[in-house]
């Protein structure tokens, strides 16, 4: 796994251990396996799309490109622009 996929799959499944109160193993299927229900689905969508400044469109949710962390990290990886760190700006800038 890249470093850029390795960091998607680590801030995806700290979303879900924050929102589910639960470790989510990135194959697990999350809809299918009851980590979520419809309206944390709704709120994870948004989560990525906001997270990954992406807009997912309809038919690629319908083929499953959320359907687990590990689906997810492989989609974005193709569509998300590279995560880049931040850095600080001084107060005297």
């Amino acid at each position: 796994m890249n470093d850029y996929r390795e960091q998607i799959v680590r801030r995806l499944t700290e979303y879900l251990r924050r929102t589910t109160g639960e470790t989510v193993a990135p194959d697990v299927l999350l809809l299918e396996s009851g980590t979520l229900d419809s309206m944390a689905a709704v709120l994870f969508v948004a989560h990525v799309e906001e997270e990954f400044d992406i807009d997912i469109p309809m038919a690629h949710l319908m083929e499953g490109v959320l359907e687990s962390v590990d689906r997810a990290a492989l989609y974005l990886t193709t569509r998300a622009a590279p995560i880049t760190p931040t850095t600080p700006t001084s107060a005297h800038d």
